[in-house]
């Protein structure tokens, strides 16, 4: 077995620019199809779990519903950060800051921002609801931590309806964030973090897009990012659509083929469209996943302790990532999917072949 640390000065000789990246990717691909469970390349994306606690109790979140299940949540310590960077300093992933929590919550996150891009991290993103309240000083620390993305959960134009989802949100307290960020932004005179309003869609929220829009542009933001899987309500009969018993009223793709159905009652669901053929999963050859713990995961859907390969405490990241371990994840998800908890129900890896039928 190749040590990590070959594979790094190898990495740094063959591919000195980040953009050859891409070029690597596409050799991992052909690689994939041919059932090649090595990794010629270190994981192009970092996925790092600064937090997996919560403070809302969103009904298709686990962590908001406390499915969890793990023996600990918390925030992730700075000595498994710090492991994490130094590890992969040097071979300039990008990154997202978040799986199953609040990463905003960590009361150390922009220390943990500003480490990493001084480390080489090319661009950090991550996720919020947007539902914390800091002092300006805070807010300096954040743009000088050069974050480079921040997006920011809109679902809804009254709070009324942004609490249909967003349980225990407050929409006053998000625009609040955003209007303090811009100007906070401006007298830095920064163009970062760059702010991404994102609209999960419902059938509630869907009516005002044109207004969460207006409002959205008149603080200077002239983007909204909508997860919508193409209007599922449009694809029930009309006997369903017009059944006013039925209690589904949000439906959102999950991103593998899946989707959650939102209940009245506040409780969710998820349904998996079975689907004829296996394909790879190409996360497993890109991505690489680590929860608060230091608990390597499959892929972004993973959040059980079950779920975990391994620890940092016995491979560093890129140790792991070229480990026996990781190859052998790779060969189950090419032979037999089912025996990888993460996989047995992803739609993603079961997925229909455009010329089979259901």
């Amino acid at each position: 077995m190749i040590k990590s640390e070959t594979m790094r000065h190898i990495w740094r000789i063959l591919m000195p620019s980040t953009e050859y990246r891409y070029r690597a990717n596409q050799i991992l691909s052909w690689l994939q199809r041919k059932h090649w469970t090595h990794a010629w390349a270190p994981p192009r994306v970092i996925n790092i779990e600064l937090a997996s606690v919560c403070n809302l109790k969103c009904p298709f979140c686990p962590t908001g519903i406390n499915q969890l299940d793990r023996p600990e949540t918390g925030f992730m310590s700075w000595d498994i950060f710090s492991s994490i960077v130094d590890d992969l300093s040097g071979v300039y992933p990008y990154a997202f800051f978040n799986l199953w929590g609040e990463s905003l919550l960590h009361p150390e996150f922009n220390r943990f921002v500003r480490y990493a891009k001084d480390h080489g991290f090319k661009e950090i993103s991550i996720s919020t609801n947007g539902n914390v309240r800091r002092n300006d000083e805070w807010y300096r620390e954040l743009v000088a931590s050069e974050l480079d993305v921040i997006q920011i959960a809109i679902d809804g134009n009254d709070q009324e309806t942004y609490s249909k989802y967003r349980l225990q949100g407050s929409l006053d307290t998000v625009y609040l964030f955003i209007e303090t960020l811009l100007r906070i932004k401006n007298e830095e005179k920064s163009e970062r973090p760059k702010i991404v309003p994102v609209l999960v869609v419902n059938q509630f929220n869907k009516p005002q897009i044109p207004e969460i829009n207006s409002r959205l542009k008149s603080l200077g933001l002239d983007i909204l990012k909508i997860r919508n899987n193409k209007d599922l309500t449009q694809s029930r009969t009309e006997q369903q659509k017009s059944n006013l018993n039925h209690d589904d009223f949000s439906c959102q793709q999950d991103g593998y083929g899946g989707f959650f159905v939102l209940k009245s009652d506040g409780t969710s669901q998820k349904k998996i469209n079975q689907y004829s053929s296996v394909i790879p999963c190409p996360s497993l050859w890109e991505n690489l996943y680590i929860n608060s713990h230091g608990g390597y995961m499959p892929c972004c859907s993973s959040f059980k302790q079950e779920d975990v390969i391994a620890t940092i405490h016995e491979f560093k990241p890129l140790h792991f990532w070229y480990s026996r371990k990781m190859r052998h994840i790779r060969y189950l998800n090419l032979k037999d999917p089912s025996k990888i908890p993460a996989c047995k129900n992803c739609g993603f890896i079961i997925r229909r072949n455009s010329t089979q039928k259901p």
